[in-house]
């Protein structure tokens, strides 16, 4: 019998598609120390098919598209829709041209304790759902093996996911010309966290704000409670609500503001991506996806444009993502833009790490715990958001000389 070799530990994503292919069931996703889900194959069950090394995408790549790339600027033209986003509301516009046609939509959700992972959904309150960006690895579970039942039955679906997860659909799935109506939406990444400390992470702030009642609300990026309109970066910070159970119309927020949210410093300073995440493939202008879409904080274009609401930046990669652009624009309000327009460095270069600071992290992470890791690290922590400021000026002089 042949046995399977998959990629090795440090490029696989988690992507499950091993996982959704064995014909018996041999694989499954099992959680390291650090809470990342990788493939565990039982020989004992296995038949040697070798499905599951055809879609390892650590053993094969897809072509990427580039040729014909459009670049725009974009917001959608509801106001409230825009508000309730974490840019521009580009997944929203979308997500509903594909509902409209009986289809269904495939996205990261919270579930009822607060743990990120992908469902679908054909209804509009399902897909509100899905908004808001998730600085967490999402798990997938059988959403690959539902994603193929939709397509079977002639339905149009959209998956939105990692740059990776969605190559990993696309090599489950077979090739793109099988599937007519599957629309892949990617975004510039900055790499998916470890679940696991963002347990410990929830878990510091239920136990410190228990007083206040249930966690009943999360967010990682918040446009009304932050400067948005002044800097929409500075939206990327996580806010929590607690509610008890007695007064059902009363909520307290407790926001973790610039200097204190430890989880998002770590998360930018590299040290609680997946190990993948750290030479990903995906950080190029190419794109394996439909659509790609993020923050368009860089933006330079006309004043008026820019309203303060929220605004996407779009890369529109393939003739049918073309397709869908052009016949959908009722809703859309968008400006063409250039390459170098669009360009923020993480669409060009991974997360930039510092390996000994990483290391540290999890070193005391394994010995002490979370919250006495990061009381050691965060001082180092924050001396490297210092570096990568310096290095994210430098990264714009250049281009600004090259142009």
């Amino acid at each position: 019998m042949n046995k399977p070799s998959l990629c090795q530990r440090e490029h696989c994503t988690g992507c499950t598609a091993c996982y959704n292919i064995c014909p018996c069931k041999a694989i499954e996703m099992e959680i390291d120390e650090k809470g990342f889900w990788y493939p565990r194959i039982h020989t004992d069950i296995c038949i040697g098919c070798l499905r599951c090394e055809k879609v390892c995408q650590g053993l094969h790549s897809l072509e990427k598209n580039g040729e014909g790339q459009q670049y725009f600027a974009f917001k959608h033209k509801d106001s409230q829709i825009r508000s309730l986003s974490s840019s521009g509301g580009f997944f929203t516009w979308l997500s509903d041209i594909i509902l409209a046609r009986g289809g269904r939509v495939y996205g990261a959700v919270f579930d009822r304790n607060f743990r990120v992972v992908h469902e679908g959904t054909d209804t509009v309150e399902g897909r509100s759902a899905m908004r808001g960006s998730k600085y967490v690895q999402s798990y997938l579970g059988d959403v690959f093996s539902r994603i193929l039942v939709d397509l079977k039955e002639e339905k149009w679906v959209l998956f939105s996911g990692t740059p990776c997860q969605c190559e990993a659909l696309l090599l489950f799935s077979g090739s793109r010309e099988k599937w007519k109506r599957l629309v892949t939406l990617d975004f510039i990444c900055e790499g998916v966290a470890s679940p696991q400390v963002f347990e410990d992470f929830k878990y510091q702030g239920i136990v410190k704000n228990k007083k206040r009642g249930e966690l009943s609300f999360l967010t990682f990026r918040d446009k009304n409670r932050y400067a948005y309109k002044k800097k929409p970066i500075l939206a990327r910070r996580l806010v929590m609500g607690f509610q008890k159970s007695n007064e059902k119309n009363t909520m307290e927020y407790v926001f973790d503001h610039l200097a204190n949210c430890r989880y998002l410093d770590l998360l930018f300073s590299g040290c609680l991506q997946r190990e993948c995440c750290l030479q990903c493939k995906f950080h190029d202008y190419s794109r394996i996806s439909d659509f790609t879409c993020g923050d368009f904080h860089r933006f330079k274009g006309e004043a008026s444009f820019q309203d303060g609401e929220g605004l996407s930046e779009v890369l529109v990669n393939t003739a049918l993502g073309h397709q869908l652009w052009n016949e959908n624009l009722e809703q859309a309000e968008y400006l063409s833009c250039s390459k170098e327009d669009v360009w923020q460095p993480l669409l060009t270069d991974p997360v930039q790490v510092d390996r000994s600071l990483r290391e540290r992290f999890w070193e005391r992470y394994f010995a002490l715990g979370y919250k006495k890791a990061t009381d050691l690290v965060m001082p180092k922590v924050y001396k490297r958001m210092v570096m990568q400021k310096v290095f994210l000026v430098w990264s714009i002089m250049k281009k600004m000389v090259n142009r």
